[in-house]
């Protein structure tokens, strides 16, 4: 595994969100999410089916998360330990959001939300999983597949790789680059669909929420 650190923000990084959303962080969530929710609709072929909701359901996320414990930041000497998700949990939360919404979820809808959770509830670690590299029997590097990655919103990382926080797009398309197998035109041709920025950018502002909740030393 490899250790990536976390670059310091910014002190005002967070506030300069919350100041271009109204000073509303869940308004900062929900304008963050649509997007990705739009690009996995598109990606799994039911775009535009089941978009007229997702602003109140991810409200209703939001609202859901803050009533229940969230991942401790790490502070600055820790570097954590990846970990599979908490199935159990993320299928209570699943089914919150259901009763809240008034609505068993979709399937389409059922594997976004989880894979948001996932992304939200996963505690921090700064050991990265090498997924993006693993190969199958055949010595193929399962990933860096269209048809792999049509189905996530995370691309051909995890959902809690800490590469998201510790590069900027420019420098993970360039570490990515050097560890890609198939042919460069393939990312080149499909980069927001292998290494989309718009979940960066959630990424990014929930690791700063964190911290605005849990302030690390």
């Amino acid at each position: 595994m490899a250790t990536v650190i976390s670059p310091p923000f910014p002190p005002n990084a967070y506030q300069n969100l919350l100041d271009s959303h109204g000073n509303n962080a869940e308004q900062v969530f929900v304008d963050l999410c649509v997007p990705i929710a739009q690009r996995f609709l598109r990606q799994t072929g039911f775009f535009p089916n089941y978009t007229a909701n997702l602003d109140t359901l991810l409200r209703n996320l939001w609202q859901i998360l803050h009533t229940t414990s969230l991942p401790k930041p790490l502070a600055p000497a820790e570097v954590g330990e990846a970990r599979d998700p908490d199935e159990e949990r993320i299928s209570f939360l699943l089914n919150e959001l259901s009763e809240k919404s008034g609505k068993e979820l979709s399937d389409a809808l059922q594997i976004l939300f989880y894979q948001v959770l996932v992304t939200l509830t996963q505690p921090e670690f700064k050991t990265c999983r090498l997924s993006y590299s693993e190969k199958d029997g055949e010595g193929c590097a399962v990933r860096q597949q269209k048809s792999f990655c049509e189905d996530r919103i995370s691309g051909v990382h995890c959902e809690d790789c800490p590469y998201f926080t510790a590069l900027s797009g420019d420098k993970h398309i360039k570490f990515l680059s050097k560890q890609w197998e198939n042919p460069k035109e393939l990312l080149e041709d499909h980069r927001e669909l292998f290494l989309p920025e718009d979940f960066r950018f959630l990424r990014v502002f929930w690791f700063l929420h964190l911290r605005h909740r849990q302030p690390t030393s």
